[in-house]
């Protein structure tokens, strides 16, 4: 690789994410997107992120997958997410599994909850699309002393840095996650620069394409795709 400078600007890609709307692609989402495995849940409790009977908040919860994870592990949880199509899909999904979330529609950098309300706020997938600036100073506000913020992505740790937090670690672990052709299908229909931003036709002629390419160059079914969890976690005080 070069020395050149790929980073992203973040004022372009909040300019970009104000042009997506996730609520179009629903039904892909709560159907292909299923969230981080049972090992990332696995790997906050054995990291002490989590304990049951703990407070948690969810922002950019979307479809409720971090969300579900953490209620089962017996955490009182709230989402928020600005697409109020996630979370009807979100709150259909927990009725399927049995466990009770609170969901709020509205935005990570303006929070409506009161100060000191959670013992974590977690953010996963979603932390590039904020006024990460802004979004970090609402954890710190919301989270009790001692509280932690969890970003379940790639990102820069000066954001969390610049908010107050300190002890910053990071943790990542990678699987093969088997996908159906038709999952796979719907899973990249649901990206950003696909159902989420085209019109209903570019995405018909974008999914055929897919779905021939997949049976000429990918014949295996289901796929067995590499992905990385990382997560990167502060604590106040």
């Amino acid at each position: 690789m070069s020395g050149k400078d790929t980073s992203i600007d973040p004022s372009a890609m909040r300019a970009f994410g104000e042009s997506v709307d996730f609520g179009k692609t629903a039904r892909d989402y709560a159907t292909r997107r299923t969230g981080f495995p049972l090992a990332f849940f696995d790997l906050l409790l054995a990291r002490g992120d989590i304990r049951q009977g703990q407070v948690a908040l969810d922002v950019g919860c979307g479809t409720g997958t971090i969300a579900r994870g953490l209620a089962q592990h017996g955490l009182t949880v709230t989402g928020i997410d600005p697409a109020q199509p996630l979370l009807d899909q979100a709150r259909h999904l927990d009725r399927d599994a049995g466990v009770d979330v609170t969901y709020y529609t509205g935005a990570a950098e303006a929070l409506p909850f009161d100060t000191q309300s959670f013992d974590i706020v977690i953010a996963g997938q979603c932390w590039h699309w904020l006024d990460r600036h802004a979004a970090g100073h609402e954890a710190a506000r919301v989270l009790k002393p001692g509280g932690r913020l969890v970003i379940a992505h790639f990102d820069w740790l000066a954001d969390m840095s610049a908010a107050g937090f300190g002890h910053l670690e990071t943790a990542y672990f990678d699987i093969d996650q088997p996908y159906s052709h038709e999952a796979w299908r719907g899973r990249i229909r649901a990206s950003a620069g696909i159902a989420a931003s085209l019109d209903p036709e570019a995405v018909s002629r974008f999914d055929a394409a897919l779905e021939e390419m997949l049976a000429r160059d990918y014949p295996q079914n289901p796929l067995h795709v590499p992905h990385r969890v990382w997560l990167a976690t502060g604590q106040l005080g």
